[in-house]
């Protein structure tokens, strides 16, 4: 494998409005995930993965690697290989996200959702504040253990509710013999968009109350 730094140097974005596209790649590396301010990329034959972030969000590379560092005596977290000025070259977790599970109806089983408390409480444990804890940055192995990913929220100060949520909705409906295990894309995207669409309203509603 090439030096990090010198993969990094050849991806290129494209900036259209406030969004990115990628207009070049080089060959060692492949796509595995998209975000609103970095793209994951797979280094072929090698166990590792690359996040780079965005021009605008590349400060965000060390923000995040010194969260890793705090959490790197937990195995629910990646491991970290090196941190540059604007990207984190980080274990490769073979599995599904808990997205991709409800889209394939791969069973999520009650242990994992232990295993995500447990990684939450560890991150505690180191002064953090878990954050943006939602189904794309939770992945169930092969060995049907759980990986958490993309960190760089919990150094945040405000409150979060999402996996709490989640959690809830896995004992409440989940969990029982009846409820489906395999949902379509557009389905839970509608769940999703209701959701932060609900929140937004109540924080609306709090704050007008407080005028």
């Amino acid at each position: 494998m090439r030096k990090a730094s010198e993969l990094v140097e050849e991806v290129k974005f494209q900036k259209k409005g406030s969004s990115y596209s990628l207009i070049h790649l080089p060959r060692e590396l492949k796509v595995i995930g998209t975000g609103r301010s970095a793209w994951a990329f797979k280094v072929k034959n090698e166990n590792k993965v690359i996040k780079l972030f965005f021009p605008s969000f590349d400060h965000l590379a060390q923000k995040e690697g010194e969260v890793y560092e705090k959490l790197s005596h937990s195995v629910t977290f990646p491991e970290i290989y090196e941190v540059g000025p604007n990207y984190i070259v980080m274990e490769y977790i073979k599995g599904k996200t808990f997205y991709q599970c409800l889209t394939t109806g791969v069973r999520i089983p009650t242990k994992a959702i232990e295993e995500v408390e447990k990684g939450l409480a560890f991150a505690r444990s180191k002064g953090l504040n878990p954050s943006d804890i939602h189904l794309h940055n939770l992945i169930l192995t092969q060995e049907k253990e759980v990986r958490i990913i993309d960190v760089v929220r919990y150094t945040q100060k405000k409150t979060c509710y999402q996996w709490r949520d989640l959690a809830r909705a896995y004992r409440y409906f989940y969990q029982k013999s009846y409820f489906p295990k395999k949902f379509p894309k557009w389905f839970l995207e509608a769940i999703a968009y209701l959701y932060k669409y609900c929140k937004r309203l109540s924080q609306y509603r709090n704050n007008k109350e407080l005028k």
